[in-house]
């Protein structure tokens, strides 16, 4: 079990979010496809990775399930890219699942 969020972001911005989360290295789940795993540490494709996230119609899941440095500062850099795709009539609600 990991520790979840839900991230807002306006929906026609949502394929520029999934961009950036293939650049920042989520790669498509065997059992998932639509879902993206980090991994930030060599390990077999069974074991657990460190995230997921998965682009839905309102915004963004994404779960945390390393609670690592490097979870963290992907974490942010999502965040930040949500509001960089806001405008100022837009806003970025992060909720913990």
């Amino acid at each position: 079990m990991g520790i979840e969020y839900r991230i807002s972001c306006p929906p026609d911005k949502l394929p520029k979010l999934e961009a950036c989360l293939r650049r920042l290295g989520g790669q498509p789940a065997r059992q998932f496809p639509d879902q993206l795993e980090f991994r930030f540490q060599p390990s077999p494709p069974d074991a657990m990775p460190d995230a997921t996230a998965v682009v839905e119609p309102a915004g963004l899941y994404f779960c945390d399930f390393g609670r690592s440095r490097e979870v963290a500062l992907l974490f942010r850099r999502i965040i930040d890219e949500a509001l960089t795709l806001s405008d100022s009539t837009d806003s970025v609600v992060i909720t913990s699942l």
